[in-house]
């Protein structure tokens, strides 16, 4: 079902409103939904430009890290009784430690 909403806009206002849809292709009324659309997916999720600035800084420095097997062999010192303190999954995670050092480092778009 759809609903008539009506928005009063001053002279001026409709008239940048008119120009703007008319550059992209669009009645005026496409473009006030889109930019209605817009508006309620970024009042639905806020943090989504406070989480992206915070991978694009943690993206943009350089972390040192030991060797997988020197990590490895820390960790399972520390936890004798438990799976990582165990063989197979110190295998387990020098495989999977090896695949992420031959891929390409993470970057994230502006």
């Amino acid at each position: 079902m759809t609903r008539r909403l009506q928005v009063l806009l001053d002279d001026e206002e409709m008239v940048e409103i008119q120009e703007l849809a008319r550059r992209r292709h669009q009645t005026t009324a496409a473009w006030v939904r889109e930019a209605l659309r817009v508006a309620r997916d970024t009042a639905s999720h806020p943090e989504t430009g406070r989480k992206l600035r915070a991978v694009r800084e943690a993206a943009s420095h350089s972390y040192p890290a030991g060797q997988i097997d020197d990590l490895l062999e820390e960790i399972g010192s520390s936890r004798p009784n438990t799976v990582l303190g165990q063989g197979v999954a110190n295998e387990r995670l020098r495989t999977i430690g090896a695949a992420a050092a031959t891929r390409p480092s993470i970057s994230v778009p502006s």
